[in-house]
């Protein structure tokens, strides 16, 4: 079964994919080359997580992983570089508020930061835009891995009491005893 922050990723490279001027190339994995010709293109990756007991019982993490959604483009002579990078900007972050579950894989996306690059090397100057977003997921720790043995369920509590009177000290005589079904 696949890391829920892969199901994440790859849920936000089909939201975008061929819905923005990237068009196809929007990838999952920062290290896809893409040359000059091929941009615009858009890079979605995980840059850290935090995590956080929720519940004990049953034992379940909040995950707050900090992805970047990276769009980079090329300036051509018919629009301005940063009003292209901004146009790209928009609609990711317009197909990104329209579904903040990003289809059930997760609790809540939320933008929190956009930082912005610049590169005036080569005949024409390529940019990029980075949208920071926190993205909140829920992950139950799991019972059991493979080749270990199952961690049962609670099922049952026996109790017994050797019932001592003040200063008497107790004589070894069981006075009450319960037994607890714990029903599913």
């Amino acid at each position: 079964m696949p890391h829920q922050r892969q199901l994440i990723r790859k849920k936000v490279v089909e939201i975008l994919k061929n819905r923005t001027p990237a068009a196809s190339r929007v990838v999952g994995n920062p290290t896809t080359p893409q040359w000059a010709d091929s941009l615009p293109a858009i890079f979605v990756f995980p840059l850290s997580e935090s995590v956080e007991e929720y519940t004990q019982a049953p034992r379940e993490n909040k995950r707050t992983l900090q992805l970047a959604i990276e769009m980079v483009a090329r300036a051509n002579q018919d629009e301005l570089l940063s009003d292209q990078l901004d146009e790209m900007a928009l609609k990711v972050e317009d197909l990104l508020g329209v579904d903040d579950t990003l289809g059930g894989t997760a609790e809540d996306i939320l933008l929190r930061s956009v930082e912005m690059k610049y590169l005036g090397e080569g005949d024409r100057p390529i940019g990029a835009i980075r949208n920071i977003y926190e993205v909140i997921y829920l992950t139950a720790v799991p019972k059991t891995t493979e080749g270990q043995d199952r961690i049962t369920d609670l099922q049952a509590i026996q109790t017994q009491w050797d019932i001592r009177e003040g200063e008497i000290p107790s004589d070894g005589v069981l006075e009450a005893e319960d037994k607890i079904i714990v029903s599913p």
